[in-house]
């Protein structure tokens, strides 16, 4: 272990220092995001000879991360309101402990803000990743349950 500078490194942080960490790369989540979008799509019921199936998935991806664009901003308005409560508690003995809860509220807030950020950068590689596929609809009839059209087909 000592002669190793990784075992040695995880030993003094308390890990085992034979265990190997397998967290995934940035370009592995980037595949996994897409292949499980991929999956979830074509496991459903959904019309994929008249739908396009990687514009679904560019939809799909698009709205993920305007949902982890709102999560963050949530998370950045509530690191706002713990700090201006901070601002009002007056330091003393019996205040401290209220003091350390909105610190650690705070650097809870901020460590999910790190986790969203990456998250919206797996989501941005990922639609980078998907912008030059084609797919093939039949021209026959253009229907989209995804992206309605704006003039009618009649029958």
């Amino acid at each position: 272990i000592l002669s190793d500078e990784d075992k040695r490194k995880r030993y003094d942080n308390g890990e085992n220092p034979d265990y190997i960490n397998q967290s995934n790369t940035h370009e592995q989540q980037v595949m996994s995001t897409v292949f499980g979008i991929f999956n979830n799509i074509v496991d459903q019921n959904i019309d994929l000879i008249h739908n396009n199936l990687f514009d679904i998935i560019r939809q799909t991806l698009q709205a993920n991360e305007e949902k982890a664009k709102i999560d963050k901003n949530k998370n950045q308005k509530n690191i706002e309101r713990y700090n201006n409560i901070l601002k009002r508690i007056k330091k003393k003995d019996q205040s401290e402990l209220f003091i350390q809860l909105l610190d650690d509220k705070i650097k809870g807030c901020n460590a999910i803000i790190i986790q969203i950020d990456e998250h919206i950068h797996v989501l941005e590689d990922a639609l980078k990743l998907i912008k030059e596929c084609e797919y093939e609809i039949d021209p026959q009839y253009i229907h989209s349950e995804y992206f309605p059209t704006s003039t009618s087909t009649t029958w």
